[in-house]
């Protein structure tokens, strides 16, 4: 089985983040950490394949080339707000994160493959073009309260709530020679799902230290 492959990838990336922290009175903060991303990628490559049986037999041999298209961005921002109350050790907290992520692409694979075998040789081809489409959400915040009790030790409450959802979907059409489209659809290769989920979580945690430990 001998192969030459070629390919060509082009990246563009921009990231842009920040860090904002601000002190709204002597026992309150605010930090914000927000950022966002989006990226394309273009992909072209192209394989040529002789498969051989002992040196001389030509089973057969294909050129396959494939090329594709995406771009997307992500996007996400943490906000953490904390308290401190006027009893050393008691402080409250809530953390805010949300997200998202988009990408959208389509591409295209074609082949030609030529079977050599006795007396009846065969062609297979494949043209095909397909679609694509992605999509995220996300929320999770988080709620602590910590309570002191005695001079080295805490108690911590905290709640979460997760909130997750995605879709996906991609559409891939095989070429009609009559309409000279792509026109009818491979429902191999051919899906559509929703992924929604969701969580409640509760800790209680006890918290000791001094000189030593």
């Amino acid at each position: 089985n001998n192969q030459d492959q070629s390919s060509i990838k082009r990246v563009i990336h921009q990231r842009i983040n920040f860090n904002i922290a601000t002190q709204l009175a002597s026992l309150n903060s605010l930090i914000i950490r927000p950022n966002v991303s989006y990226q394309q990628t273009t992909n072209s490559s192209n394989a040529i394949t002789n498969t051989t049986q002992g040196k001389s037999l030509l089973l057969n041999n294909s050129n396959a080339t494939t090329d594709s298209y995406n771009k997307g961005y992500n996007g996400n921002i943490d906000m953490l707000f904390r308290h401190r109350f006027q009893t050393s050790g008691r402080t409250f907290s809530l953390d805010v994160n949300g997200s998202g992520n988009s990408n959208n692409g389509n591409g295209n694979n074609f082949s030609v493959t030529d079977y050599f075998n006795s007396g009846a040789d065969s062609i297979s081809n494949i043209n095909q073009h397909y679609i694509s489409d992605t999509k995220g959400q996300g929320i999770s915040t988080t709620a602590a309260y910590t309570e002191p009790i005695g001079k080295h030790s805490q108690l911590e409450l905290d709640y979460n709530y997760n909130y997750n959802k995605n879709t996906a979907n991609k559409i891939t059409y095989d070429f009609d020679n009559a309409t000279q489209k792509f026109t009818f659809i491979d429902s191999l290769l051919t899906n559509n799902y929703q992924n929604t989920y969701s969580s409640n979580r509760v800790t209680l945690n006890y918290r000791i230290r001094n000189d030593k430990m």
